[in-house]
């Protein structure tokens, strides 16, 4: 519930020169009699249904949205189920103003339609490792492709180390009002990543 007020707050909030950026870190389920994933939200029962997110709601609430760039960064079981196809784009610094000028809808999420690694052996997933390595290196501005690219190959390099095949995927995502843009992150301040 409170994923989802949050989510509404911010389409209220934000305007069409804002980006929005969601980073959900946590369990998925994936139903495959509906043929539904969900996210599963801390205060979430997992044998009662009444508390898990539908993924393809999180991606129609996105279609709400006035900002002009989101990113949606999922690590769980099953985050690549909410995504379609993968575009890889070659980006460089001077196209990042025009990436920005149309709207993007993109998720990269740390594996496709299968259980993930939890733990990579630092009571963290190796996910947000590689995630937190990529975002501290960037210098200047990093496009959300050229993000992709920094976390996936060690993702699936690792995850295959400790007998997993993990593949991170990053697409559009569907039904949610993309026009062809990027979101780019631009460094202002220093990202510091905090777990319990």
């Amino acid at each position: 519930r409170d994923i989802l007020k949050a989510i509404n707050e911010y389409i209220i909030r934000l305007k069409e020169n804002d980006n929005f950026l969601i980073y959900y870190a946590g369990h998925g389920y994936y139903d495959e009699i509906l043929d539904q994933n969900y996210w599963l939200p801390i205060e979430a029962d997992k044998e009662d249904d009444s508390e898990w997110i539908p993924t393809d709601r999180v991606n129609k609430y996105f279609k709400a949205f006035k900002s002009k760039n989101i990113l949606a960064i999922v690590d769980s079981c099953y985050g690549g189920n909410i995504l379609r196809g993968v575009q890889v784009k070659e980006n460089k610094n001077e196209l990042y103003e025009i990436m920005q000028k149309k709207q993007s809808r993109i998720a990269i999420t740390s594996g496709g339609n299968s259980p993930v690694l939890d733990d990579g052996g630092n009571n963290r997933s190796i996910f947000s490792e590689e995630l937190e390595k990529a975002l501290e290196t960037t210098q200047d501005a990093i496009d959300s492709a050229s993000l992709f690219t920094m976390i996936n190959k060690n993702v699936t390099k690792r995850s295959i180390k400790l007998g997993v095949k993990q593949i991170p995927q990053r697409a559009i995502i569907p039904n949610s009002n993309h026009e062809g843009g990027d979101f780019v992150l631009i460094a202002k301040w220093k990202i510091y990543f905090y777990f319990d």
